[in-house]
């Protein structure tokens, strides 16, 4: 709080926007207050406290910068981290780390305090609270099993994973920080890919209960799952819209996929539409925040040159051309890393998309492309062979670095996320 209120009301009507606001307390994650004491006024704590001292000189303009760049997570040997995941209020991180053919979830704070351990043995027991250590006691006469693809909630208090407990049969979980974890809609078959709509009433994921890749929408509150998509195809990887009202994913087979959308999900065979119709591998839809947009990976070049990844920045409503000379022109950028788990990374005013460079010659730097002048600016984050580049709602980048031969998460503020506070 910036002072003592000198009214009551004032004071009330405080705590009920740190209630609204903050609620992620409830679960163990502290609240920030909105204005610095100690630093530059009007840049939020949390940002002072991952990074330290905000300095006037950090406001100078110039493009996309990278201010300050910290590890995440310790450096250390046998094991590797990836697929870093904001939640809502840019406060948490999930992330996967893995070693061998194991695999758990960690989430932390933005201070880097674990907060909480994602692992279900062949059992289906879960991970006790406070066990840091990978491979731990209570689960090492036992495979520790696969977790992958955490979503969270629209709210930062709840999340869905997929785990296969250790058994192969892949299925969703949902979940609070430290709370008991819960399968959903579970079957024999595989369920994995769950992505939590923006309403929070609904969760979609990919099953081969058809016999092969289908979206299928489980309703929370009705524990109800609706089969979505109904082709001869494979669809996957589905990616809520932000108004929550459609569903891009893809579609496809072997090497050649499409991006497609369902617009009405209470009309899903009616309202599908290919956005992409070629010979041409398309992966990873991602919307852009204000949902005109959305960013995908394809194996298309110019050059025709194999496994040569770009972006492509199309219109969400299909104005855009599905094919040919109309489509190429929609490239924003060209040799990438295709890190297809999480999708192209926009920055939070949808006027940037952050990506990593395919030139391991400078040990794959990430670089931001403006979309309006198509301008590309390299990031100086001072890290190696970087991957898995996510972006905040608060333009806060988290990606994975290798040091040491092994793959570690990253935290880098921009000069992106000081544009949103008053400079000194």
């Amino acid at each position: 709080m910036q002072r003592f209120y000198l009214l009551l009301i004032a004071l009330g009507i405080s705590l009920m926007m740190y209630e609204i606001l903050y609620s992620e307390e409830k679960k163990g994650i502290p609240l920030y207050p909105p204005l610095v004491r100690g630093g530059l006024r009007g840049v939020s704590d949390y940002i002072t406290e991952a990074f330290g001292p905000i300095k006037p000189e950090d406001y100078q303009n110039g493009g996309v910068r990278i201010i300050k760049t910290k590890a995440f997570t310790e450096v250390a040997a046998g094991y590797n981290e990836s697929n870093p995941r904001w939640s809502p209020s840019a406060r948490t991180i999930a992330y996967e780390r893995s070693e061998d053919s194991n695999k758990e979830i960690v989430i932390r704070d933005i201070k880097g305090e674990i907060l909480d351990t994602l692992m279900l043995n062949s059992k289906g027991e879960r991970k006790k609270k406070g066990v840091e250590d990978f491979l731990f006691d209570e689960m090492k006469d036992v495979d520790a099993g696969y977790n992958a693809n955490l979503s969270w909630s629209p709210d930062g208090k709840g999340f869905a994973f997929m785990s296969n407990s250790s058994q192969g049969d892949y299925d969703v979980y949902i979940g609070g920080i430290n709370e008991r974890l819960r399968k959903i809609a579970g079957h024999k078959e595989k369920d994995g890919q769950p992505a939590w709509s923006p309403a929070g009433d609904k969760i979609a994921f990919v099953s081969g209960r058809s016999g092969k890749g289908d979206i299928y929408i489980y309703d929370i509150k009705r524990n109800i799952t609706t089969q979505l998509t109904f082709g001869d195809k494979v669809e996957l990887y589905p990616n809520w819209s932000p108004d929550g009202k459609r569903i891009a994913f893809i579609s496809g087979d072997d090497d050649n996929h499409d991006i497609c959308v369902i617009n009405d999900i209470e009309r899903p065979s009616e309202s599908l539409r290919c956005l992409t119709e070629w010979f041409f591998d398309d992966l990873a839809p991602t919307w852009s925040p204000d949902g005109a947009m959305i960013a995908f990976y394809s194996n298309y070049h110019p050059s025709d040159e194999a496994g040569i990844w770009a972006i492509f920045a199309i219109k969400a409503d299909g104005s855009d051309f599905a094919k040919g000379k109309g489509l190429t022109e929609k490239m924003v950028a060209a040799d990438v890393i295709a890190d297809v788990e999480a999708g192209p990374a926009w920055s939070p005013d949808s006027s940037k998309i952050f990506y990593v460079k395919n030139a391991k010659d400078e040990f794959n730097p990430i670089y931001a492309v403006d979309l309006k002048n198509k301008r590309h600016y390299k990031l100086d984050t001072g890290t190696k062979m970087n991957h898995d580049v996510v972006c905040s709602g608060d333009g806060i980048l988290s990606f994975r670095a290798q040091v040491d031969q092994w793959d570690h998460i990253f935290i880098a503020l921009t000069n992106f996320v000081l544009q949103k506070y008053p400079s000194p």
